[in-house]
């Protein structure tokens, strides 16, 4: 992130942006302690694999890992335990082995092509009323003046 930001007073500086704007919105963002962006296919993967009554539970779970605590999502043993505490898996070694096969593989290669057919290279990413699209880190002014103008 240090390169594609420009440098390190660059990341710190948008490190600072995330944590500040998330406090304004009631949402407690540690990016200071995240180390690095984390590949996030794993993590994907095994939403794809939860019952979906138990998705949004861990979606949550894994947001507050990586945003709260630093935790790194694109650790599997990390993941598996995120689930196991959350009681999505009773047995960590089948779960992380379903997960290095690969399974869910297949949904999330399938959203990522219909995310690149969308012209999406990035998150987040918004689509408001299926005309206009945002993405990255937006203000409530730009929504406002999406919404008002759609």
């Amino acid at each position: 992130m240090m390169g594609r930001l420009g440098g390190v007073p660059q990341f710190e500086a948008r490190m600072r942006q995330y944590n500040e704007t998330g406090a304004q919105f009631g949402l407690r963002f540690n990016m200071d302690i995240v180390k690095y962006t984390p590949n996030t296919t794993l993590s994907h993967q095994l939403i794809a694999i939860t019952p979906e009554n138990l998705q949004e539970q861990l979606i949550e779970k894994i947001y507050t890992a990586y945003f709260e605590n630093g935790i790194d999502i694109g650790n599997v043993d990390e993941l598996v335990e995120i689930a196991r505490a959350n009681g999505i898996t009773d047995d960590a070694a089948e779960l992380k082995m379903r997960l290095i096969k690969g399974d869910g593989i297949e949904k999330v290669e399938l959203g990522q092509r219909n995310a690149e057919k969308l012209g999406i290279r990035g998150v987040p990413y918004f689509v408001i009323n299926e005309k206009v699209s945002l993405s990255g880190l937006q203000s409530p002014s730009d929504f406002i003046r999406v919404f008002e103008n759609s």
